[in-house]
């Protein structure tokens, strides 16, 4: 439970953590912008496979996909025409919530 007089809702560290868990909450509380992420989770994926998989438009998916990016919770490479996404691990702080996503979905 919340008390206002506990050290750690007044620690400055733990206060960043909370606000950038807000940031990932927010960005994930978008539908598609969750469907695409879960997608990229499974295995790296294209544009193409993602417009294939959820049906919205391909500037739809590339717009999610530059938000995600933006927030370092994916990664692009390109690969001949093509640009492959996947999830970037090396970002732990997101990774260590998107965990807690999955645990709550029980996937």
């Amino acid at each position: 439970m919340y008390n206002s007089q506990d050290k750690k809702f007044n620690d400055s560290n733990f206060l960043s953590e909370v606000e950038q868990a807000a940031d990932l909450f927010h960005l994930l509380g978008d539908l598609s912008r969750l469907r695409i992420y879960l997608l990229i989770a499974e295995h790296d994926r294209s544009v193409t496979d993602i417009v294939e998989l959820t049906h919205l438009t391909q500037s739809n998916v590339s717009h999610h996909l530059k938000l995600l990016r933006a927030k370092g919770l994916v990664l692009s490479n390109r690969i001949g025409k093509s640009v492959i996404y996947s999830i970037n691990k090396g970002n732990s702080l997101c990774w260590n919530k998107i965990d807690i996503v999955y645990k709550l979905l029980n996937l």
